[in-house]
């Protein structure tokens, strides 16, 4: 029968019609026992591992109605069992690296993918290694480019969110992403248009923010050599950009609260990005002046009257003073000029940044 793609779609979409729930039940009187049939029909594929991995096979069929019904009722299965889906889609040799080529299949084939994707890997990491190294990057930023990168919509909002995912708590993932050159591709995500200093759309808002904590996963990666590697690489194609959303006056305090975690994140202990920060001048529409890094970090802790920015602000200038005693001194005789009761020689001056590997909301 597989060999009559036609009916194999129409028998799949039987199945999920007979598995999906519909919005029209909640008008219906006799839901609970509609619902009980649906599970029913369910369990009878997932209590089956043989009829699992028969549906798993699905995905390898060149045709396209078959594909995609067959990713429509694996998001159902996932919904209502999803350990027994992740076990199944574990054991079949063709389940994962089928469900990551379908990333790059037609646009409705490759959204069902995505949204599958998305799920599975936000409830297990250990998927989420498979499909890293299965080529989920390299599609991902694919779909970027494809999309307009920062002025695409809800696909590349979806698209950094499962990055975003794969790089979570996973080290293995973040060498990989940098290592084959992915951090280069993934920077212009973070560029701005002119017109979005002022207003930034809800997709772009979301693009952004979901940009950002893909740079704060990349610079905050548990074993130092690997994180200080990876900030160097950051270095020259993604930190301007964040110094831009941190400092540039962009109109949006969500957006500069992220940023400026981020920018904590990818100076803290590098001495270079260090001085890149320091060296940075901005002159925003509003001032109108020239300052430098430092003074509008500075001048947004003492004044911004949103305190996630302040705190976030905070947070970046005691990355930039971590490990840098020239900074350090400076600050301090600053300080100690102005208020010298404030200091002797036995009162060390201790920085103690407050770190987080996701951005505050």
């Amino acid at each position: 029968e597989r060999a009559h793609s036609e009916t194999v779609g129409l028998v799949l979409q039987l199945l999920r019609f007979l598995c999906a729930s519909s919005e029209e039940e909640e008008e219906v009187q006799e839901v609970a026992a509609i619902v009980s049939l649906r599970l029913q029909c369910v369990d009878a594929i997932i209590q089956n591992p043989e009829r699992l991995l028969l549906l798993l096979t699905f995905l390898e069929e060149p045709d396209r109605t078959v594909k995609y019904e067959t990713a429509k009722i694996l998001t159902v299965l996932l919904a209502v069992r999803p350990s027994e889906v992740q076990v199944g889609l574990m054991q079949s040799p063709v389940g994962l690296p089928s469900l990551v080529d379908l990333l790059e299949g037609s646009e409705l084939i490759r959204n069902e993918g995505l949204l599958l994707l998305k799920e599975l890997t936000k409830i297990n990491p250990e998927i989420g290694k498979i499909v890293a190294f299965a080529g989920a990057f390299e599609f991902l930023l694919d779909i970027l480019e494809e999309e307009g990168m920062g002025n695409g919509g809800a696909i590349v909002a979806d698209s950094l969110h499962v990055i975003c995912n794969l790089l979570r708590e996973n080290n293995l993932n973040a060498n990989h992403f940098r290592e084959n050159g992915c951090i280069n591709r993934f920077a212009p995500v973070l560029q701005l248009e002119s017109s979005d200093v002022w207003m930034l759309t809800d997709d772009k808002t979301e693009i952004l923010i979901q940009s950002l904590e893909v740079v704060s996963l990349l610079a905050t990666a548990p074993n130092p050599q690997d994180r200080y590697t990876t900030q160097s690489v950051l270095a020259h194609s993604v930190l301007p950009f964040v110094l831009e959303l941190a400092l540039g006056g962009v109109n949006s305090p969500t957006i500069r609260s992220a940023a400026m975690w981020a920018l904590g994140h990818c100076i803290r202990g590098h001495a270079e990005n260090s001085v890149s920060f320091r060296d940075s001048k901005f002159t925003t529409l509003v001032e109108g002046t020239p300052k430098s890094a430092q003074e509008r970090v500075l001048s947004i802790v003492l004044d911004s009257n949103v305190f996630r920015e302040r705190r976030a602000a905070l947070h970046a200038f005691q990355c930039f003073l971590q490990e840098n005693e020239e900074a350090q001194m400076a600050i301090a005789n600053v300080l100690a000029a102005e208020v010298p009761s404030l200091f002797s020689p036995a009162t060390p001056i201790v920085f103690n940044p407050t770190t987080s590997p996701t951005i505050p909301q």
